[in-house]
């Protein structure tokens, strides 16, 4: 790879981690919850396993290469639907705490700023 591959693939790599981190602070949040009896230990689990669980596929995937074939945009895609379809799945499952999983969503959502135009960025914003 020439510097400037090597410098978006490490771009990309502190991107993905920055979700795998945004995953592991939600899961906190939510074990917070746990603690509090204001959700399950089992629904805390759960979350964690589906949120660091894909978001640390993806970070595997981006470290190792596997993901280069998919392009910026389609990987940016992939990953937000992945994100998008956990976080509402669990709006549904534990409603008290649709707070916490909307504001995880919107957080997403600027991941998306980098790379969508302003009228895909509102689109998913209204979505």
């Amino acid at each position: 790879m020439d510097e400037k591959q090597v410098r978006l693939q490490r771009h990309r790599l502190r991107m993905t981690l920055l979700s795998v981190v945004n995953s592991a602070l939600q899961s906190m949040i939510i074990g917070l919850y746990a603690m509090s009896g204001a959700t399950t230990w089992a629904t805390a689990g759960v979350f964690t396993l589906a949120s660091l669980g894909s978001t640390g596929l993806f970070a595997a995937g981006v470290a190792s290469g596997w993901l280069l074939f998919m392009g910026d945009k389609r990987l940016l895609h992939a990953q937000l639907l992945a994100n998008f379809a956990i976080q509402m799945v669990f709006m549904v499952a534990e409603p008290t705490l649709w707070m916490i999983f909307l504001g995880s969503t919107l957080i997403t959502a600027c991941y998306s700023m980098v790379a969508f135009t302003p009228r895909q960025f509102t689109w998913l914003w209204l979505a």
